[in-house]
């Protein structure tokens, strides 16, 4: 299966990234997870693809503190 899997992981990489990309939810998560698989069997042998991977994670979901001040906003005793 490792063999296999890393002689593929150069375009299923580049298919999971594109799949962060899309506005439907599921298939994000469906990304995510399959970047998941990715990372925990293959590792380092993914070189180059980790900081494209983790760029795409993070502009894939907002920072703790997006989301804070979102929350914030909505929060406002005089419904301004």
């Amino acid at each position: 299966m490792y063999s296999g899997l890393l002689s593929l992981s150069p375009y299923l990489t580049r298919l999971l990234l594109k799949a962060l990309s899309d506005p439907f939810e599921p298939v994000k998560l469906a990304g995510i997870k399959g970047l998941e698989f990715l990372i925990e069997y293959l590792g380092c042998t993914l070189g180059g693809f980790l900081p494209q991977i983790l760029l795409a994670i993070f502009k894939t979901y907002p920072s703790s503190s997006d989301t804070f001040e979102s929350a914030e906003g909505s929060n406002d005793v005089n419904g301004k």
